[in-house]
C-alpha cells in the first residue's frame, strides 16, 4: 500500500525538505534520526516511490526499507505502535484513560496498581554470586568448570550482577539480570547448572498467567540485548559481537574487553525490531559489528546477516571443534577477539 509521508511528517511536526542538494528525485529529506545532532541538515532521504530510506552521511548503516522501522526511529515509539502508524495494523488508537480502565478491570484492582508492576526488583531468593555463602559454591564451581579463572569470574560476576537461586521457581539456576541502557532491571534469565534440569534457560515472562514471584518482565528478552549498561559506557569500544546466548556474550566480553571487544546476545537465533534499533545505535559507538553464532547454523547466519545489513555486520567464525562461543577456552576467546579488531 502507498504511504503518505508528507501527511505523516506534518502530523507529527517533523521538519522536512522537498528539494535541495541532499534531496533526490521522488524523495523528501529529514534529519537523520540515527545521526541525531550530528546531522546538520536533512541528510536522510525518504523515497516517495517506496524504495526505502537512506542517510547520505552513512548509507551503509543508516538505511532500510521498512517504513515502520523509520517511524519507530523518528518517533522513538514501540514496534507495535510504529507498525500501526505505518498501516500494517489498523486497530483504533486506545486513549490513556481507556487503557487504564481496561487494566483496572482485568486486574480486579486499580489501574495504578497494575501499572506499578512495571517496576521490577530482584526476589530475595536471588543471592549475589559473590556473597561469600557456602550455598554459592556449586554455582561458582559451574563457572570454574567452564574455564573461568578466579579474577575473570569475579569481574564477570560484578559487571553482570550475577546471582544464584537455591529455592523458588528458579532454583539451581545461575541468574543473569537483564537491564536497559540506563541500568533499570527489565527481566532476568536463569541458566541451569545441572544437565538434569530442563530447560537449560528459564526466563521471567511478560505474561501474568506465567508470572513468577507475582511480577512480570518489563521487556521480553527478544526485545533487548544483554549488557546494555556496559555497552553504552565503555570508554574505547572497538567491536561488538552478537551471539545467541547470554553466557556466550559474557565469555567474549570477559576476555575481549582488554582489546575493546564486547559481546551482546540476541537470546536466540531471531532478531526483533527493538534489537535492530539498539544494534544500529550501538554501531555508532563500535567501529565494527560481528555475528558469532553456533556452528551448524549457516542458514540462520545468512538470514541474520541480511537483517543486520544496515549495521554493516560481518561474521566471526568459531575455531574448528567449538560449538558455540560459550565453549571457547580463554585463549581461544582472546584470539577470536583479536581477530575482530585486527
Amino acid at each position: 500500500m502507498s504511504f503518505d509521508w508528507l501527511r505523516f511528517l506534518d502530523r507529527y511536526n517533523i521538519p522536512y525538505a522537498v528539494s535541495g542538494p541532499n534531496i533526490g528525485r521522488d524523495e523528501i529529506g529529514v534529519r537523520c534520526p540515527l545521526c541525531g545532532d550530528a546531522d546538520p541538515s536533512q541528510h536522510m532521504g525518504i523515497s516517495l516511490a517506496g524504495r526505502g530510506w537512506s542517510c547520505l552521511r552513512n548509507r551503509r548503516a543508516h538505511s532500510g526499507k521498512s517504513r515502520a522501522r523509520l517511524i519507530q526511529l523518528l518517533l522513538r515509539c514501540g514496534e507495535d505502535e510504529a507498525r500501526r502508524l505505518a498501516g500494517y495494523e489498523t486497530a483504533p488508537i486506545v486513549s490513556d484513560d481507556d487503557l487504564q480502565a481496561v487494566l483496572g478491570r482485568l486486574s480486579g484492582g486499580t489501574a495504578e496498581n497494575v501499572l506499578a508492576r512495571r517496576d521490577l526488583t530482584m526476589p530475595r531468593e536471588f543471592h549475589p554470586l559473590l556473597s561469600g555463602s557456602l550455598l554459592a559454591t556449586p554455582f561458582l564451581e559451574y563457572l570454574h568448570g567452564r574455564g573461568y579463572g578466579h579474577a575473570d569470574l569475579v569481574w564477570a560476576a560484578r559487571e553482570y550482577d550475577l546471582r544464584y537461586a537455591v529455592s523458588g521457581p528458579f532454583a539451581r539456576r545461575l541468574i543473569i539480570p537483564v537491564c536497559d541502557r540506563w541500568g533499570r532491571l527489565t527481566t532476568w534469565t536463569g541458566r541451569a547448572i545441572s544437565a538434569s534440569i530442563e530447560p537449560r534457560y528459564k526466563t521471567l515472562s511478560t505474561r501474568d498467567d506465567y508470572a513468577s514471584y507475582g511480577c512480570v518482565a518489563r521487556v521480553a528478552t527478544s526485545g533487548t540485548l544483554l549488557g546494555l549498561p556496559l555497552l553504552w559506557r565503555v570508554a574505547e569500544p572497538r567491536a561488538l559481537v552478537l551471539c545467541e546466548g547470554p553466557l556466550d556474550a559474557v565469555r567474549l566480553t570477559t576476555y575481549g574487553r582488554a582489546v575493546g571487544v564486547y559481546g551482546a546476545c540476541l537470546f536466540g537465533l531471531n532478531i526483533s525490531a527493538e534489537q535492530l534499533f539498539e544494534i544500529e545505535e550501538l554501531s555508532e559507538r563500535f567501529a565494527r559489528v560481528f555475528l558469532c553464532i553456533d556452528s551448524g547454523e549457516e542458514l540462520r547466519r545468512v538470514a541474520l546477516l541480511g537483517e543486520l545489513e544496515p549495521s554493516g555486520a560481518g561474521v566471526l567464525h568459531l575455531p574448528a571443534g567449538v560449538k558455540d562461543p560459550g565453549d571457547l577456552t580463554p585463549s581461544q576467546a582472546v584470539d577470536l577477539c583479536l581477530a575482530a579488531v585486527s
